[in-house]
Order: structure tokens, then sequence, then C-alpha cells
């Protein structure tokens, strides 16, 4: 062993693998609290990573983890106008709701007077209050650095290997110049598909219980043509009444083949990225490169704008294996998983932050239990529970408009999204009434609702497009309270924005 080695020895409360936003946030609450937190990770910041998008009911969960432990500096990444103005060196994109557009194979795109081939959800009221698209590089790198002003030991380019002993965990690390051992109460995973806790644990993962089957390509570009632009090119003041710029938000382009995303930030990069039914179209030896090639040249319009924009070498293009991850077990007497670890669905409607920062709040709630461990046993139980039952009700919801998808019907699966829509936009509601944090996502602890959603489920494939239409219009009616289905101008929804709250 070289001499100049450095030899760190801790003994730590809590050690958290992973510092994606969700394990340095987790690291810097318990920290704030008076627990002696490491975090640790295999590679360092700043990092390419996927997983861009906000929403109202994330950007509700950050208010209420900054307003809950006093973190008055995370306050401003709730919303693009703050965000913009305290931290105008972090790279953020405006994201004022959602837009979906029909494509066709061998076709341009050309917008229709009644907007049937295509759908946008405003999710907020103006661009200062706008959601925002992260840079994943910038916000985690940003708050991996909270987290080391924050007191936690920090740790990167580290090797990990666990070892479990019967009073906690010991943890040998190695990097370039540190040799680590740690012994730790309690462990987080938050590495995500790394999995480490699973593969240590040998957890059974099972995502053969997910009815969703997708897999993705993606990269990042530079100078991506606008579609406003690209539609107006045919037909000027195709956007005129569109609820906001449809660049300004996470764009969907429905294809035969799932669907593609775009996701704009201020910097002139956009993320861009094919999400494919692997049912229909699995995973191959055909080059990444050429796949994504083959895909685009189907689709007139998107391949002559990727044509003009720059790919980010750097990032390159990357590629995934079915995307479906789910572990029935995420915590144990001294070990908790983060949601995204324990399980994915898919990036469609942007349920990733949310269900992560949930899953900070529900962690650090039970972790906080210090003097009564009954309560931090059943609190964990708690947060497995609702976990589990957010991931499959995501699954219903995505499946279903994969099902939509491969009948062709966008009538279909614009209709069927409004079981995500009514979901959030109930649940929102409710949460800016209290800071209690007990109800599960996407009201997924309504037993009602998730009936609902089956029964629109197995009715996608049979009932007609009016038919299915007006069941969901009338079997989600005591879930609509923004006008889903009837706003003023068809598919173009300009109210769904949450009330501000008097917090």
């Amino acid at each position: 062993m070289s001499a100049d080695r450095q030899q760190i020895e801790l003994e730590v409360d809590v050690l958290v693998v992973g510092s994606g936003f969700s394990g340095s946030l987790t690291a810097t609450i318990l920290q704030q609290h008076g627990f002696r937190t490491a975090l640790l990770d295999r590679t360092h910041h700043p990092r390419f990573a996927v997983g861009e998008s906000s929403t109202p009911t994330s950007n509700l969960l950050l208010r209420d983890l900054a307003l809950k432990h006093q973190l008055d500096w995370l306050l401003p990444f709730c919303k693009f106008g703050p965000w913009t103005s305290t931290y105008p060196e972090l790279v953020c994109g405006l994201k004022r709701g959602f837009g979906y557009v029909a494509q066709s194979a061998g076709r341009a795109f050309v917008p229709r007077a009644d907007h049937a081939n295509e759908l946008m959800v405003a999710a907020s009221a103006s661009d200062e209050t706008s959601d925002t698209q992260w840079l994943r590089s910038d916000i985690d790198g940003f708050l991996f650095e909270q987290a080391r002003k924050a007191g936690v030991q920090c740790y990167e380019d580290t090797a990990l290997e666990l070892l479990e002993q019967p009073t906690g965990w010991d943890f040998r690390g190695r990097s370039r110049e540190t040799d680590l051992k740690i012994r730790a109460a309690f462990l987080i995973d938050a590495t995500g598909s790394t999995e480490l806790l699973v593969k240590h644990l040998q957890l059974a993962a099972d995502a053969s219980q997910l009815q969703t089957r997708s897999r993705s390509l993606f990269g990042h570009f530079a100078g991506l043509p606008r579609w406003q632009d690209i539609i107006e090119e045919s037909q000027p003041l195709a956007s005129a009444r569109h609820p906001f710029r449809c660049d300004d938000a996470t764009l969907h382009h429905v294809l035969d083949e799932g669907w593609m995303w775009w996701i704009r930030f201020r910097n002139d990069v956009t993320s861009v990225g094919f999400v494919l039914d692997a049912e229909r179209f699995p995973l191959t030896d055909e080059p990444v490169e050429a796949e994504w090639s083959r895909i685009l040249a189907k689709y007139p319009q998107l391949n002559a704008a990727i044509a003009k924009a720059e790919r980010l070498e750097s990032i390159g293009l990357k590629r995934t294996p079915r995307l479906q991850r789910y572990v029935p077990e995420l915590a144990g007497r001294n070990w908790a998983l983060m949601p995204h670890t324990a399980g994915f669905i898919d990036p469609l409607h942007s349920t990733g932050i949310a269900m992560s920062l949930a899953g900070v709040d529900r962690i650090t709630t039970a972790l906080l239990c210090r003097d009564d461990q009954r309560q931090r046993v059943d609190l964990l139980k708690r947060y497995e529970e609702q976990t589990l039952t957010e991931l499959r009700l995501v699954d219903l919801i995505v499946s279903g408009a994969y099902r939509a998808i491969r009948q062709g019907s966008f009538r279909k699966f614009a209709a069927y999204a409004m079981t995500y829509f009514a979901a959030v936009t109930t649940w929102e509601r409710r949460q800016v009434q209290s800071l209690d944090g007990t109800s599960a996502l996407f009201l997924a602890d309504d037993s009602g609702f998730r009936e609902t959603v089956k029964t629109l489920h197995a009715l996608i494939e049979t009932a007609s497009e009016t038919d299915f239409e007006r069941q969901c219009e009338q079997s989600l009616r005591p879930y609509n309270h923004v006008g889903l289905f009837r706003p003023p101008e068809p598919n173009m929804y300009a109210a769904t924005a949450v009330p501000e709250s008097p917090r």
C-alpha cells in the first residue's frame, strides 16, 4: 500500500450511497437535524443524468420540504422565475405544461383546426410561476455541494464494498487517494438503476408484475429548431390558439413506435429521446446510431429538425434495455431504497421527480423518529406500501397509453391521458391545504380512483373512440376539477394550474 494514501475511518448514523438530487437532499436534511451523515458516489459531479422535467406535484413537494426543514436556499427551485433570478448560473428550462403531438410515419404534421392531432395541458398560469426543466448536471451538482456545506461527509469517485453487520453496516471505499472505512447504523440506497443494495441483499426484483414494457434512446442537442417555427412554416399562426408556447413544455411526439421527447433548456440545449414500445420493438444488436437514424427517417419534420441541430458528443447517444424495474421490498430494520432504486415505470407524464421527492420526505420523516423505534418501523413500512401503490398505478396509466398508441388512436391516447391529469390536479388541490404529506401521489391510495383507472384501461382495446372518450369523461367526473374533456378550445387546456397556496 502506498505510504501517501490517506486513511479515513468514520462512524455515522446514516450512510447515503448515490449523490443524485434525492440522495444529496436526503443527506442534507438528516445532517440538518443532527444526524452524522455520509454521502458517497462512485462517480463525480458534474455528470449527465436523465429525469429532467418537474411538475406542479414535484414543485409542491419540493416547497414543502424546504418549509418543513427550513431550507430557505431550496425554495427558489420550485418555480422558474425565482430559480432564474436567484441562481442564474444553474441552467434550467421553462416548462409551462405538457404538449402531445400525433405524428404519422412518412407524412408531415399538419395542425388541424379542431386540434384533434394535438393535446396541450397548461401546468402554470405564467412564466414566472412555471415549472422547470432540470439540467440534471447543474442541479445535482449544486445539491451535492449543499450537502457538503451542511456538514455531510461527502466522497466521490469511490469504489464501494458493503458488509452488513448485526448492528449496522461496515463500508469500505477506495478512491485514487483515499482508503475509507465507514461504520453506519442505517444505509440508504439512492443509486437508481445501479441497485447497490438490491444486489447486495439479493432482493427479489420482479418487473414481470408491470404491464409497461418500454426502452429508450436519447441524447442532448444544441440548436434544435423550435416546433412552433416548424409547424408555422407550412401553416402561419398555427399556434395562435395554443394556451402557451408549445416549446415551453415537455413536448411528446406520439409515434407508431412509442413517443419522442423534446425538453428544452435556456442554454439552447434540448434533451431529445425516443421511448419505444419494447413489446413490438424489442432491443436488438442493431447499433444505436443506426436505430436512431432509422426511426428518425420515418418522420420528415423530426428528421429535418435533428439534422439542423448539433449533438453533444460529450454525452453521445445512449440506449437502455427495458426501463421498468420493480422491487417489492423497499425498507428493512437498518436500510431503505429510494423510490428510483426500488422501481421505475416510464418517463411519460414526468412522474419520476415527484416520486423521488416524496421518497425523500417519507424516509427522512421515518428516520427523524429517533426515540421511537416502533414508529420508525411503521413509517418505513408505510413508505414502502405507498411507493409500491404509486408505482402500480403509474404502470396502469402509462401502459394504457401504449395500448392506445398500438391502436393508432391519438383520440384514445388523449382521453386516457386525462386519468393522469385528473389524478394530479386533484392531489395538488388537496396538498395545498396541509403539510402532513400523508396522502399517496396520483390518488394511488384512493381505491375508487384506482378501480376507475383499471376499468378504463380494460376498455381501451374494445371500445370505439367515441364510447371510450365518453366513458373516460363520465368515470373521471368525481376527480375533474379543472374542466377536463370540455375546454373552450378542443384539446387545449389553459386553466389546470393549482391555486397558489396561502403558506
